[in-house]
């Protein structure tokens, strides 16, 4: 409920003020119509002194000044918030896909790519020596050691094993060295022996094996080759799984040797 104000009727005589009509947002509960109230000028001055004091009078809402007042925001419309966002047109990887792998760096001196692994790749010796003995080396898998190229290839077992196959003698209860060729570094090695007497050769066929190989061992020497501890004495088909570095390539091979401990 609001309440009168009392007015100097004497200045209100000299300057009558004829009484306007303003309109006040009010919800009529029943029609959503909009009400109008009649008031007075004097009543308007006093709104207007009490809104800037922060306490304006419940359900008087104070006209709007056009000096200094800034347009209220727009709301924004049903069509820009159903708008979507911009998305990123890149295509998400698929679910397991490998992330890129970053372009390989060349050694110092190496060079990369496949056209530098083709001139390289001959120039691998292909020679072991074994207890100061020449055995021969079948080279498998090959790589560029950045990465940038690889090669891969299947090795038929004894490949290189042949009947008249040179001796390599080592002493019981001794070790045997075995290095690689020039330039070449032995990184490890697997060994399996087998029985000389239970391969079988056939003229223009690789040997053929009836026994089961026991497992030999082999430690790296410290200087780039390995140490093979010699076997119980007797004659054996020592088969060598090598891996092997050299400035610019990395792999592994198979090596044979026909070894006798006494």
């Amino acid at each position: 409920m609001i309440r009168a104000v009392p007015v100097d009727t004497a200045r209100a005589s000299r300057t009558p003020q004829p009484a306007r009509l303003s309109p006040v947002t009010r919800t009529n509960r029943t029609r959503g119509t909009v009400v109008f109230r009649l008031i007075s000028p004097a009543f308007v001055l006093l709104a207007s002194v009490l809104t800037i004091a922060g306490c304006a009078p419940a359900g008087v809402v104070p006209a709007a000044t056009t000096s200094g007042a800034s347009p209220a925001a727009p709301l924004p419309s049903a069509e820009a918030s159903e708008r979507p966002s911009p998305v990123d047109p890149s295509p998400p990887p698929a679910a397991g896909e490998p992330s890129p792998t970053p372009a390989p760096t060349a050694l110092p001196g190496c060079g990369t790519g496949e056209a530098t692994f083709r001139a390289l790749a001959p120039k691998i010796s292909r020679v072991l020596r074994l207890a100061g003995t020449d055995i021969e080396l079948t080279t498998a898998g090959i790589a560029m050691r950045d990465g940038s190229y690889v090669a891969d290839d299947a090795i038929p077992a004894f490949i290189g094993l042949s009947r008249d196959e040179r001796v390599v003698s080592i002493s019981r209860g001794g070790t045997a060295r075995l290095v690689g060729g020039s330039g070449m570094t032995l990184t490890g090695a697997t060994a399996r022996l087998y029985q000389w007497t239970d391969l079988s050769f056939r003229s223009g066929e690789l040997p053929e094996v009836k026994g089961t190989p026991t497992g030999g061992s082999a430690r790296p020497d410290g200087r780039g080759g390995l140490l093979l501890t010699a076997p119980p004495p007797g004659e054996y088909a020592v088969e060598l799984g090598v891996r092997w570095t050299t400035a610019c390539l990395q792999g592994d091979g198979v090596a044979y040797a026909r070894v006798t401990v006494r």
